[in-house]
Protein backbone atom coordinates (compact mmCIF):
# COMPACT_ATOMS: atom_id res chain seq x y z
CA UNK A 1 0.00 0.00 0.00
CA UNK A 2 1.26 3.17 -1.00
CA UNK A 3 0.78 6.88 0.96
CA UNK A 4 0.88 10.79 -0.42
CA UNK A 5 -0.26 13.63 1.07
CA UNK A 6 -3.53 15.44 1.15
CA UNK A 7 -4.25 18.73 3.28
CA UNK A 8 -1.96 16.95 6.01
CA UNK A 9 -3.77 13.90 6.08
CA UNK A 10 -2.28 10.57 4.31
CA UNK A 11 -4.21 8.72 1.71
CA UNK A 12 -3.62 4.98 0.85
CA UNK A 13 -3.66 3.69 -2.57
CA UNK A 14 -2.79 0.65 -3.94
CA UNK A 15 -1.12 -0.63 -7.83
CA UNK A 16 -2.06 -4.16 -9.13
CA UNK A 17 -1.21 -5.71 -12.61
CA UNK A 18 0.66 -5.22 -15.81
CA UNK A 19 3.33 -2.29 -14.67
CA UNK A 20 2.93 -1.50 -18.69
CA UNK A 21 -0.35 -2.00 -19.15
CA UNK A 22 -2.84 1.19 -19.09
CA UNK A 23 -3.98 2.73 -15.86
CA UNK A 24 -6.93 1.92 -14.89
CA UNK A 25 -8.50 4.00 -11.35
CA UNK A 26 -11.59 2.41 -9.69
CA UNK A 27 -13.60 5.12 -7.54
CA UNK A 28 -15.33 3.48 -5.05
CA UNK A 29 -18.90 4.67 -4.13
CA UNK A 30 -19.32 6.60 -1.33
CA UNK A 31 -18.15 5.66 2.29
CA UNK A 32 -16.65 2.76 0.74
CA UNK A 33 -13.08 1.88 1.11
CA UNK A 34 -11.10 -0.30 -1.95
CA UNK A 35 -11.60 -3.43 -0.14
CA UNK A 36 -15.42 -2.92 -1.63
CA UNK A 37 -14.16 -2.80 -5.45
CA UNK A 38 -11.02 -5.17 -4.90
CA UNK A 39 -12.77 -8.32 -6.92
CA UNK A 40 -12.52 -6.38 -10.10
CA UNK A 41 -8.85 -6.50 -9.92
CA UNK A 42 -8.87 -10.00 -10.74
CA UNK A 43 -9.75 -9.37 -14.46
CA UNK A 44 -7.87 -6.80 -15.17
CA UNK A 45 -4.52 -7.41 -13.76
CA UNK A 46 -3.25 -8.93 -16.83
CA UNK A 47 -4.03 -5.73 -19.50
CA UNK A 48 -3.92 -2.87 -16.97
CA UNK A 49 -2.40 -1.29 -14.04
CA UNK A 50 -5.48 -1.34 -11.76
CA UNK A 51 -5.34 1.44 -8.91
CA UNK A 52 -7.67 1.13 -5.63
CA UNK A 53 -7.62 4.25 -3.61
CA UNK A 54 -9.03 4.68 -0.11
CA UNK A 55 -10.40 8.09 0.33
CA UNK A 56 -10.00 10.04 3.57
CA UNK A 57 -11.81 8.39 5.94
CA UNK A 58 -11.87 5.29 4.58
CA UNK A 59 -9.68 2.02 4.51
CA UNK A 60 -6.51 2.49 5.20
CA UNK A 61 -6.26 6.47 4.80
CA UNK A 62 -6.05 9.15 8.18
CA UNK A 63 -9.71 9.80 9.18
CA UNK A 64 -10.08 13.66 9.92
CA UNK A 65 -12.86 15.48 12.06
CA UNK A 66 -15.53 16.53 10.37
CA UNK A 67 -17.06 16.56 7.26
CA UNK A 68 -16.24 18.23 3.74
CA UNK A 69 -19.05 20.63 2.56
CA UNK A 70 -18.87 19.04 -1.42
CA UNK A 71 -17.74 15.43 -0.41
CA UNK A 72 -17.31 14.44 -4.54
CA UNK A 73 -15.36 17.87 -5.05
CA UNK A 74 -12.97 16.70 -2.49
CA UNK A 75 -12.54 13.07 -3.57
CA UNK A 76 -12.12 14.75 -6.99
CA UNK A 77 -9.59 16.72 -5.42
CA UNK A 78 -7.85 13.95 -3.75
CA UNK A 79 -7.85 11.61 -7.05
CA UNK A 80 -6.15 14.83 -8.51
CA UNK A 81 -3.18 14.88 -5.85
CA UNK A 82 -2.99 11.11 -6.80
CA UNK A 83 -2.14 11.61 -10.35
CA UNK A 84 0.77 14.50 -9.36
CA UNK A 85 2.11 12.15 -6.28
CA UNK A 86 2.39 9.08 -8.27
CA UNK A 87 3.30 10.75 -11.61
CA UNK A 88 0.39 9.49 -13.81
CA UNK A 89 -0.02 11.49 -16.95
CA UNK A 90 -3.52 10.38 -17.69
CA UNK A 91 -5.86 7.21 -16.34
CA UNK A 92 -8.63 5.67 -17.67
CA UNK A 93 -11.44 6.24 -14.21
CA UNK A 94 -14.42 3.98 -13.50
CA UNK A 95 -17.03 5.20 -11.25
CA UNK A 96 -18.87 2.57 -8.59
CA UNK A 97 -22.10 3.50 -7.47
CA UNK A 98 -23.62 7.29 -7.24
CA UNK A 99 -20.84 8.65 -5.25
CA UNK A 100 -17.57 7.05 -7.46
CA UNK A 101 -19.47 7.85 -10.67
CA UNK A 102 -20.47 11.61 -9.05
CA UNK A 103 -16.47 12.09 -8.46
CA UNK A 104 -15.49 11.23 -11.57
CA UNK A 105 -17.71 13.78 -13.13
CA UNK A 106 -16.39 15.96 -10.29
CA UNK A 107 -13.01 15.19 -11.21
CA UNK A 108 -14.12 15.80 -15.41
CA UNK A 109 -14.86 19.27 -14.25
CA UNK A 110 -11.45 20.13 -12.60
CA UNK A 111 -8.98 18.11 -14.53
CA UNK A 112 -10.45 16.88 -17.71
CA UNK A 113 -6.59 16.74 -19.20
CA UNK A 114 -6.19 14.33 -16.70
CA UNK A 115 -8.85 11.49 -17.80
CA UNK A 116 -8.03 9.62 -20.95
CA UNK A 117 -11.56 8.12 -20.31
CA UNK A 118 -13.98 7.89 -17.64
CA UNK A 119 -16.79 5.34 -17.27
CA UNK A 120 -20.13 5.73 -15.75
CA UNK A 121 -23.59 3.65 -15.53
CA UNK A 122 -26.29 5.71 -16.96
CA UNK A 123 -28.73 6.08 -14.04
CA UNK A 124 -25.38 8.53 -12.48
CA UNK A 125 -24.17 10.33 -16.20
CA UNK A 126 -26.37 13.44 -16.84
CA UNK A 127 -25.66 14.83 -20.18
CA UNK A 128 -24.77 18.05 -20.81
CA UNK A 129 -23.49 18.46 -17.18
CA UNK A 130 -20.03 18.89 -17.98
CA UNK A 131 -18.06 20.57 -20.71
CA UNK A 132 -17.74 19.35 -24.31
CA UNK A 133 -14.21 18.25 -23.99
CA UNK A 134 -15.41 16.42 -20.75
CA UNK A 135 -18.06 15.03 -22.37
CA UNK A 136 -16.30 13.52 -25.33
CA UNK A 137 -14.16 11.14 -22.75
CA UNK A 138 -17.41 9.87 -20.90
CA UNK A 139 -18.40 6.03 -21.69
CA UNK A 140 -22.11 5.70 -20.16
CA UNK A 141 -23.17 1.73 -19.58
CA UNK A 142 -26.68 1.44 -20.31
CA UNK A 143 -28.54 0.32 -17.79
CA UNK A 144 -29.99 -2.95 -19.50
CA UNK A 145 -26.56 -3.79 -19.47
CA UNK A 146 -26.43 -4.00 -15.70
CA UNK A 147 -27.80 -6.93 -13.65
CA UNK A 148 -29.48 -5.97 -10.60
CA UNK A 149 -26.43 -6.67 -8.17
CA UNK A 150 -24.42 -3.94 -10.33
CA UNK A 151 -22.55 -5.18 -13.76
CA UNK A 152 -19.92 -8.07 -13.49
CA UNK A 153 -16.87 -7.55 -13.18
CA UNK A 154 -15.42 -9.69 -16.34
CA UNK A 155 -18.46 -8.15 -18.50
CA UNK A 156 -16.28 -4.52 -17.39
CA UNK A 157 -13.30 -5.79 -18.63
CA UNK A 158 -14.79 -7.16 -21.89
CA UNK A 159 -16.20 -3.37 -22.42
CA UNK A 160 -13.26 -1.81 -21.25
CA UNK A 161 -11.01 -3.88 -23.66
CA UNK A 162 -13.79 -3.47 -26.51
CA UNK A 163 -13.49 0.59 -25.78
CA UNK A 164 -9.90 1.09 -25.81
CA UNK A 165 -9.79 -1.38 -29.07
CA UNK A 166 -11.92 -0.74 -31.10
CA UNK A 167 -14.59 2.17 -32.27
CA UNK A 168 -17.57 0.38 -30.11
CA UNK A 169 -20.73 2.34 -30.79
CA UNK A 170 -22.94 -0.12 -29.58
CA UNK A 171 -23.10 -2.94 -27.36
CA UNK A 172 -21.55 -6.12 -28.39
CA UNK A 173 -24.00 -8.06 -26.93
CA UNK A 174 -27.02 -6.28 -26.53
CA UNK A 175 -26.64 -4.30 -29.73
CA UNK A 176 -27.98 -1.04 -27.75
CA UNK A 177 -26.58 1.97 -28.74
CA UNK A 178 -23.51 3.49 -26.47
CA UNK A 179 -23.67 6.91 -25.66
Amino acid sequence: MNTFSYRGYQISYSEYGNENGRRVILVPDDGQDSTSIQSAISCMTASYRTVLIDFLGCGQSDKPPGFVSDLWHDQALQLKELFYAAGYETAILIGFGEGGCRTCAEFLRECPELAELVVFSAKSFRPGSLSPEAEGKVFVIPDSMRPSGGISWNLLNLILQQILHHDMTACPWCGQPMV
